[in-house]
């Protein structure tokens, strides 16, 4: 039995696909729209602005808390909520 692992990290995060692409990509859209960076955003939806990047690349999956607060503070309409 051979290990697949080798040679590559565990950072658990899922291999990018195209839905969190297309979340990241609206996510990053909405909060341009309101003016912020990912710096200024950070403390108003309560994460590190490392997990906004990685979420916005589609490198982590958006903890439904984040989706809630994204939604509040973005006045996003219904367009992050799955």
């Amino acid at each position: 039995m051979t290990d697949r692992t080798i040679g590559t990290t565990n950072t658990n995060e899922p291999e990018p696909s195209d839905s969190l692409k297309g979340f990241g990509e609206v996510h990053k859209a909405f909060r341009k729209r309101a003016g912020l960076t990912q710096e200024e955003y950070a403390p108003l939806v309560q994460y590190q602005p490392s997990t906004i990047a990685s979420i916005e690349q589609g490198r982590r999956f958006p903890p439904r808390v984040f989706v809630e607060r994204a939604e509040h503070v973005l006045d996003a309409f219904g367009a992050l909520k799955p």
